[in-house]
């Protein structure tokens, strides 16, 4: 096991590595705005069928086509403000692509964001939390995905690519298609290109992160891991802290 750990840790330096040079080489996306209005929930799930998961109280704002930006962050304050230049008055908290989703930047729902995408979708990050994110195609996620609480869920009905999915207590994705780092309520796991049985998860997963990421050994913080991940930096410990590190709690168990 050791081994394995020191293997495991070594090449988590070589995953952020790759991911830097994914995000300085990438392709910007060019702003296009499809057409956009706003349909009553029970018309846009009859219309276009829905994931959602939402009532009659709500509309939905739909692009029709390809939606494309340059930058920024797709949140609940951009949904918002996106309603009212269509002249929404009602609950602005649902999008619909109907079509690719590209952005220069994050998606974050932090504030109940519903979002679902007929096609591809490709952005820098994407944290899921309290509302619904439904991808018909494929997600791609520069510097990874991750998802809090449980009253909210990501799918991704295609396939997944992600260098870290982070997950405390939400349904969402375990796999990608390329391998990745995989965190599920504290526990660090690895997949393989190739594996077939799952994840092998790390006994002393908490040793691991760097100081300021690890809350307690059921959950991390999220804000605070990929703070190291979007500057560059492996949010994880090299083999020889790690070491360190498990020494002295071997120590204090035995006092």
């Amino acid at each position: 096991m050791e081994n394995q750990i020191k293997n495991f840790l070594q090449n988590c330096e070589q995953i952020i590595k790759s991911q830097v040079k994914r995000y300085e080489n990438r392709s910007p996306f060019a702003t296009k705005i499809p057409p956009v209005f706003i349909l009553p929930y029970d018309e846009f799930e009859q219309k276009f069928g829905s994931n959602l998961h939402l009532d009659s109280s709500f509309d939905v704002l739909v692009f029709d086509g390809d939606l494309s930006l340059s930058g920024g962050t797709i949140n609940s304050a951009w949904l918002k403000d996106k309603f009212n230049e269509a002249g929404g008055k009602n609950n602005a908290r649902a999008m619909f692509v109907n079509g690719n989703l590209f952005i220069s930047g994050d998606i974050i729902d932090d504030n109940y964001l519903f979002l679902q995408v007929a096609k591809n979708t490709a952005c820098n990050y994407l944290h899921s939390q309290d509302g619904v994110i439904a991808i018909g195609g494929n997600l791609t996620a520069i510097w990874g995905i991750s998802g809090e609480y449980n009253d909210g869920m990501l799918q991704v009905f295609g396939k997944t690519q992600a260098p870290y999915i982070v997950s405390n207590d939400h349904a969402m994705p375990d796999h990608s298609a390329s391998e990745c780092v995989y965190v599920l309520d504290g526990r660090i796991g690895r997949s393989y290109l190739g594996a077939l049985e799952g994840w092998e998860f790390f006994e002393n997963s908490e040793l691991m992160f760097k100081d300021g990421i690890c809350e307690d050994e059921h959950q991390i913080n999220i804000s605070a891991f990929f703070e190291f991940v979007k500057k560059g930096v492996n949010p994880l410990v090299d083999f020889k802290t790690f070491e360190a590190r498990k020494a002295a709690m071997d120590e204090e168990n035995e006092e």
